[in-house]
């Protein structure tokens, strides 16, 4: 697919806009589930559409096989002696995010809190917001921070308060309580696996399995909610409960019910071991299956060498959309990396 170019006020996608960047010889969109998704693009300074290449104007590309084209906001424009052209634009959401200021605002619940980040936005906010969870849990900020900070980027955000996964298809922001879904992919060694490296490790500060929470102030008293167990605590001999100080969390005297939703949400993936695995594989060998990954996705990696069977997750992908092939797909921890072992397939 080539990328097209639009206006920086541009709502609407249908049309190519200003036209197609005909001499984009490079050109990937790369998406992980820490929230990046940003394009990057090497095109001629001969291009008709040069002069519209401006910081602000936008690129849409199609991000991935499954996905429409996404509307990207030009950030940077690096320009050489040779007549290549560098261009950085991250995804609409994380560029008019950043832009849009919130005033401070109390609230109880999930559904009141993204009622309130779109009222309190101080300047036009085109972004629907949309969930598939609910809590009662509020969230409370004495200070204005950007759209962007508050789904994801300051203590006390959407993501922070929620432990929700985001997906972005443009204005349109999907917070879920997860993303993604198993279509049985299987990298398996002998077959499609071509390397694989496993390093397995425990950190202490994910160790828990239950929360004691509580609140306190010295007008209302303490607030005492009940243990809140991780699923996990079946794992070990002994339970590994600690008290959880939510004081800082509510502004108001919560109530027994909104300690303990808070500390749920807390506790519930905590006490696993950490796995550090590095794995390859043939893409071609795995295409029909593989051709709709996207993050989320639950992938099974099989080892029979070592007796090993791991369930793990799309968390990035780096998509050519000119060949509209994937570039290279991480699993697990954003740090872990499959490799397809076949650079760009048609």
């Amino acid at each position: 697919m080539i990328p097209s170019l639009h206006r920086q006020d541009a709502t609407e996608f249908a049309t190519l806009g200003y036209g197609a960047i005909r001499t984009a010889n490079e050109c990937t969109v790369t998406e992980k589930s820490d929230g990046t998704f940003e394009l990057n693009m090497v095109m001629l300074a001969e291009d008709e559409l040069m002069e519209y290449i401006k910081v602000g104007n936008i690129i849409t590309a199609k991000p991935n096989l499954t996905q429409n084209s996404q509307a990207f906001y030009i950030e940077s424009i690096t320009k050489d002696i040779d007549g290549k052209v560098e261009v950085y634009a991250p995804h609409i959401a994380q560029y008019r995010g950043k832009l849009i200021p919130v005033l401070p605002f109390t609230s109880t619940s999930l559904a009141d809190s993204l009622d309130k980040l779109i009222a309190n936005s101080r300047e036009p906010n085109p972004f629907v917001l949309h969930t598939d969870k609910t809590s009662n849990v509020g969230m409370a900020f004495d200070i204005p921070h950007s759209f962007r900070e508050l789904l994801k980027g300051t203590e006390g955000s959407l993501a922070d308060t929620y432990k929700g996964e985001f997906f972005f298809d443009n204005f349109d922001i999907y917070f879920l309580n997860r993303r993604g879904r198993d279509n049985g992919v299987k990298i398996l060694y002998g077959k499609n696996m071509t390397e694989f490296d496993l390093e397995e490790s425990f950190s202490w500060d994910d160790s828990v399995t239950g929360v004691l929470p509580y609140w306190y102030s010295e007008s209302d008293g303490a607030v005492i909610g009940d243990i809140q167990y991780s699923s996990n605590k079946g794992l070990y001999k002994y339970n590994r409960t600690i008290v959880l100080d939510a004081t800082d969390v509510f502004t108001n005297r919560p109530t027994v019910s909104q300690l303990n939703n808070y500390a749920l949400v807390t506790v519930r993936a905590k006490g696993l071991s950490q796995i550090n695995l590095s794995v390859g594989f043939d893409y071609l060998e795995s295409f029909e299956q593989t051709k709709t990954m996207q993050i989320g996705d639950t992938v099974h990696i099989i080892n029979s060498l070592y007796g090993t069977d791991f369930e793990s997750r799309i968390v990035g992908t780096e998509f050519d959309v000119l060949a509209e092939t994937y570039t290279s797909i991480e699993v697990g921890q954003p740090k872990e990396t499959i490799n397809e072992s076949i650079k760009s397939i048609k």
